[in-house]
């Protein structure tokens, strides 16, 4: 008992008292759609949003057997309230409790600079974390100066970007400190040695690699030609790259860590220059350059055809059931639904929406797409999932094409293909023309006129 009493007064006690104070403000992951926590709303299942006066951040949360924590301090001591989001996933063993953590500060003109980072809070006595809410990462004042240090522990020891250290808030920045006495706390608070630096300027609003030029084309590796479905944008592939947004406009800075793509996507519709901010999965958007919307081309050129019987068969209440090699089609009336490994897709009775549902954990997982209707469409009678693209149909020789998230790219894709979407497969896309089951294989191009 002693000895602990020595520990406690010598390492516990200081350690406590350098605790930053910080506000909690609610748990985030189990909001439904329009419900609020302090100031963030849920816009949609799983995403929720920050608003300020020419600023907004919108941020995917961890809900289910995880969470999300959202708490305010002024970090930088400049006046300005800044916001901690920390998403949380169940561990074990010596590193415990991985954590997303998302620091938002301001810059002078109040506009937010994210800062995002992942971490994992050693097995050490403080950090048990007995009672909610749990902290998602160690924040002290060290040197008592007012301003927050964020002892970040990544214990990823065989890769190259790991992140350690301890980083302090000022200007609305995070820096990495390097001095022996920030070292030493780093050392004393984890019982870790080694620190791996990461370059945190990566993600600050100015720095980063520009695309030559404005990104004027969008050109598909080839839907069933070799690698297939892979999406390459000023000669560059996507990989499912870039996920989160940094949107520069005249008079406000929007933030989308949920909905990257659907901002580059914005970007090409409309000609804004783009950065690319190193390999950290984020881009800057130039929306204040002036808008040059011009018509997005798609013409999926055809490369070759294969044809094969339909295996279809027809329902008692008069559904007809299109088998496929690794899923199958069901369509009633106006109405049609897919299921590919286990997952189910449903078009609903407004005819632009998807529902999507799948078993996990003993638990039915459902989201919904809400697709954006191109002029002049109806009902959509098909999709094709091809990268990070999606094409529809809209109706006879009518498609488009769409991003996961729904949002419009092209309103028309050249395509010469009578009959019905049905899906895409690695040999290429799917069509059904009366009994027979077309697979044509192509390359998508973009060109805007």
């Amino acid at each position: 008992m002693r000895g602990m009493a020595v520990w406690f007064l010598l390492f516990a006690l200081p350690l406590m008292c350098q605790r930053f104070p910080m506000k909690y403000l609610g748990e985030l992951g189990h909001l439904s759609p329009g419900q609020r926590s302090g100031p963030a709303r849920a816009v949609e299942e799983g995403v929720v949003e920050l608003t300020g006066k020419g600023w907004s951040v919108r941020f995917g949360v961890t809900g289910g057997v995880g969470w999300s924590e959202l708490y305010t301090a002024d970090f930088d001591a400049d006046g300005q309230q800044d916001f901690l989001i920390g998403e949380h996933f169940p561990g074990c063993g010596q590193c415990i409790s991985f954590t997303n953590v998302t620091v938002l500060l301001f810059d002078k003109a109040g506009r937010p600079v994210p800062w995002h980072f992942g971490t994992y809070l050693p097995d050490d006595p403080l950090l048990k974390n007995a009672q909610f809410p749990y902290l998602p990462v160690w924040v002290i004042d060290a040197d008592r100066d007012g301003r927050a240090e964020f002892v970040v522990t990544d214990c990823k020891r065989d890769r190259g970007d790991g992140m350690s250290g301890v980083y302090a808030a000022r200007d609305g920045r995070l820096t990495l400190r390097r001095d022996e006495a920030h070292m030493a706390t780093y050392r004393r608070i984890t019982g870790l040695s080694e620190s791996r630096p990461w370059v945190a300027e990566e993600l600050l609003p100015g720095y980063g690699e520009p695309f030559e030029g404005r990104i004027e084309e969008l050109l598909g590796d080839g839907v069933g030609v070799e690698d297939g479905q892979k999406i390459r944008i000023a000669g560059r592939s996507s990989a499912n790259w870039p996920s989160m947004a940094i949107i520069e406009s005249p008079d406000s800075r929007s933030i989308k860590m949920e909905g990257g793509w659907d901002a580059l996507m914005h970007a090409i519709r409309n000609g804004f220059p783009v950065r690319r901010l190193g390999d950290s999965g984020w881009i800057v958007v130039d929306a204040t350059a002036p808008v040059v919307r011009a018509n997005a081309v798609v013409e999926f050129d055809i490369a070759g055809i294969s044809r094969a019987r339909a295996v279809t068969e027809r329902e008692e209440d008069g559904c007809i059931v299109l088998r496929l090699s690794n899923s199958s089609r069901r369509r009633c009336g106006n109405s049609w639904n897919r299921n590919s490994g286990g997952t189910i897709e449903q078009l609903l009775p407004d005819g632009v929406t998807i529902r999507t549902s799948h078993t996990a954990m003993h638990h039915t997982v459902t989201g919904e797409t809400r697709y954006e209707r191109p002029p002049g469409a109806t009902r959509m009678t098909g999709m094709a999932e091809i990268g990070d693209f999606e094409i529809t149909q809209w109706g006879p020789n009518f498609f488009a094409l769409h991003s996961g998230r729904g949002q419009l790219i092209a309103s028309g894709v050249r395509l010469d293909a009578p009959g019905e979407l049905v899906d895409a497969a690695a040999d290429g896309l799917l069509m059904l023309q009366g009994n027979q089951l077309v697979t044509l294989r192509g390359r998508l191009r973009w060109r805007r006129e």
